[in-house]
């Protein structure tokens, strides 16, 4: 079902594309996924556990530049980094790391509310966008109460 266009609404076109693994990170995506496997049976890890048990193995961040991992904010900056690369690349499940110290929050929503608004509505088509997002309120500050 393609969506309907409302009048003044801001077309995105395109997508953001994530930057490749180069050759030169991939000793450093191998680290992690050996510390994934070996720690396997504690799965979810959080970045941090990752990071300690690079602290132990040393890996390159950088095999073109020499750099390898140590304990700095630098280094585990760039392990966040490659960890979303690698699950955007799909080289790494998302559900193998979670951040247990951020509340997870989920919210009910449709991706276009207005279509879906119920019929008994006092808007339509032929309403300004102005009072559909008023009518579209509404209902959302009903559903809550």
């Amino acid at each position: 079902m393609k969506a309907r266009k409302l009048p003044g609404a801001i077309e995105i076109v395109g997508e953001k594309k994530r930057r490749p693994i180069l050759a030169s990170r991939e000793p450093f995506l191998q680290a992690v996924l050996k510390v994934l496997n070996d720690l396997d049976a504690f799965r979810p890890l959080s970045l941090r556990q990752i990071h300690y048990n690079l602290l132990n193995i040393l890996p390159f961040i950088n095999a073109k530049t020499g750099k390898r991992y140590s304990n700095t904010a630098d280094a585990y900056n760039q392990l966040s980094l490659l960890k979303n690369d690698a699950i955007a690349e799909g080289r790494i499940a998302e559900v193998v790391t979670e951040d247990i110290t951020r509340p997870v929050v989920e919210w009910a929503a449709y991706s276009n509310a207005v279509a879906r608004a119920p019929a008994s509505s006092s808007s339509s088509d032929s309403d300004p966008p102005a009072s559909r997002s008023r009518s579209i309120n509404s209902l959302s500050a009903r559903r809550r109460s």
